[in-house]
């Protein structure tokens, strides 16, 4: 393992350690945003992308100067530090396109010349049209050209004189207004894509609000029926979904990112590990994309979380911890070749006990040779991932444990191996 010039990590980390903070305040801000308030996430996404690449730029720099801390920065958090600023790209592509965008085509402002403006013209229409559709004659002069007004031929007015005998649930006017729209003297946009764009957004309105909605949308064409609104609801909601795919996506590698810097402190001469407080309903909550991450493909039926103490808190490092459950994963997905991992907690009197489980192959090594750094049980490892794990776990009063075949039982009929990392509450 090569050596740290105690002057040099030094001084990376007084430089890095404000900006994690900063990156992290950003990156839970941004997590906290509701999808919907499109403005708000871009603001936010703003803020993220300068402090993402302030710490970048940092890393980058900090790498070339220190060849242990490039080392360590490598290995913990990996390809993740270079590919950050393509998740933020990505979430703002998806930010980007606005929801009123979705509008925009089908909900044009009426033109000042439009018939539909005039007073009355709608209401007389709709009388000249019932009673077209109740009798058999062809339509009359005046309705033939206030139809062609409108750009509705004579083939429109038959198709839609059929569709209105057939129809003999829906009131008359509920049919014209989905088909011709409505009078729009008094038609104000602006606010109508206000309320559009609110119900778009909710998944949680009445029937009664819909209904409502659906009757002040006095547009032409079908812009007034059902179909146009539950169309606009599903580009939204499939929007927004899109933002939070990408944005759970740059939470699990950012994560990863800030906890790994954090957990390099260990090895900062002059430096101890601060710990802080934290429900482990709410450490696991935050670590589970990044775990999931570290899982690969199919990790929701690789991984399972059995957090019997969400309540129960805790004293300790959050960059040690996490750094430590990522990489006891990957070793147990890349070296031990397992399918199933498990993590559980439990709590004792004085402390909080979380227990990864796995059912690969497991270990040979001590516990001692395992923690040892440089140590490696693969050829091509460099022995940092679980270096001085247990020291670094002193260093704020708690403990670690391993067992090379103490896990779950593989198809092997042998045991993978398991690890329990000890917590004190105070």
């Amino acid at each position: 393992m090569p050596e740290a010039s105690p002057t040099v990590a030094a001084e990376i980390y007084e430089k890095l350690s404000p900006q994690v903070t900063k990156a992290d305040a950003a990156l839970r801000e941004l997590q906290s945003q509701d999808p919907s308030d499109i403005d708000g996430v871009r603001a936010i996404l703003e803020t993220v992308q300068q402090d993402i690449g302030g710490l970048l730029t940092m890393i980058e720099t900090n790498s070339k100067e220190d060849i242990f801390f490039k080392e360590l920065i490598a290995h913990d958090a990996g390809n993740y530090v270079f590919y950050l600023i393509d998740f933020v790209e990505r979430l703002q592509t998806a930010v980007s396109y606005s929801i009123s965008t979705v509008l925009e085509k089908d909900l044009p402002e009426i033109p000042v010349n439009d018939p539909r403006r005039k007073s009355n013209f709608m209401t007389n229409l709709a009388k000249l049209m019932e009673k077209y559709c109740e009798g058999k004659e062809e339509p009359n002069e005046e309705l033939t050209v206030a139809c062609k007004k409108l750009d509705y031929a004579s083939k429109d007015l038959i198709r839609f004189r059929d569709d209105v005998r057939e129809d003999d649930d829906t009131p008359f006017a509920d049919l014209f207004l989905q088909q011709f729209g409505g009078n729009c003297t008094a038609l104000d946009i602006p606010n109508l894509r206000t309320r559009i764009m609110a119900y778009c957004r909710s998944t949680e309105t009445t029937s009664e609000e819909t209904a409502q909605l659906r009757r002040d949308i006095q547009l032409p064409g079908k812009l007034g029926g059902k179909n146009y609104l539950t169309t606009w609801r599903t580009r939204v909601q499939e929007q927004l979904q899109d933002i939070d795919k990408h944005r759970s996506e740059l939470w699990a590698k950012m994560w990863n990112v800030l906890r790994a810097v954090e957990s390099a402190e260990y090895w900062v001469p002059g430096h101890t590990l601060k710990p802080q407080r934290l429900a482990m309903g709410t450490f696991l909550e935050e670590a589970m994309p990044s775990l999931l991450l570290r899982c690969g493909r199919g990790a929701d039926k690789c991984l399972t979380v059995n957090n019997n103490v969400p309540e129960a808190e805790a004293s300790f490092h959050q960059g040690t911890v996490g750094n430590l459950l990522m990489n006891i994963i990957s070793n147990a997905k890349k070296r031990g070749q397992a399918e199933h991992i498990s993590i559980s907690t439990t709590e004792d009197g004085e402390t909080v006990t979380i227990t990864v489980e796995d059912d690969g192959t497991g270990f040979e090594a001590s516990e001692e040779q395992l923690f040892t750094p440089g140590f490696t049980t693969s050829g091509d490892g460099k022995g940092l991932g679980l270096a001085d794990a247990n020291k670094r776990m002193e260093a704020f009063g708690g403990s670690i444990h391993a067992e090379g075949h103490g896990g779950l039982q593989n198809s092997n009929g042998t045991k993978g191996a398991k690890f329990t990392l000890i917590l004190k509450k105070s």
